[in-house]
């Protein structure tokens, strides 16, 4: 028979690592959503791939996967949609024709360049919180916590 297992004291939920990053998360996803919405024809998935193909050039879904960690269906979905409206073009890699390149379309650089100043100024807003020390000290932190979470990700 087994023993009952002995009660662990958890913390307050407030003093858990991963609450107050799952709060403040869902805080800024939704306020970029609001934002966007008021001001903008994208999305929060829309602008974040737009985003990454803006600063990284031509690249597959596939690639903004690997770089992001975001659901493939959903992005996948998210690409669909994008060619759709006219903001993207896919065209299969000149290595692996199974794999579809995406690049900005002028449409798709004229939404991107209309949501741009919105965002940039939340995130200069929300960056200017912080002095230089801290925003070093915030970066460091998230990469340490990211590092154990794959460290223990590898234990289980």
């Amino acid at each position: 028979m087994m023993e009952a297992a002995e009660k662990i004291e958890e913390p307050a939920l407030h003093r858990q690592l991963t609450y107050p990053l799952a709060r403040l998360n869902a805080r800024l996803t939704a306020q970029a959503t609001r934002l966007l919405k008021k001001n903008t024809q994208l999305t929060l998935s829309q602008w974040r791939l737009m985003v990454f193909l803006d600063t990284r050039g031509p690249r597959s879904v596939a690639d903004f996967i690997r770089f992001s960690g975001f659901d493939k269906g959903q992005m996948s979905r998210v690409a669909h949609d994008l060619i759709g409206r006219g903001f993207l073009t896919s065209e299969p890699s000149k290595r692996d024709h199974r794999v579809q390149i995406l690049s900005l379309t002028e449409t798709g650089r004229a939404a991107y360049l209309e949501a741009q100043p919105h965002m940039h100024a939340r995130r200069h807003f929300l960056l200017n919180s912080l002095s230089d020390t801290e925003k070093a000290q915030f970066f460091a932190l998230l990469e340490k916590i990211e590092q154990a979470t794959d460290a223990f990700e590898a234990e289980i």
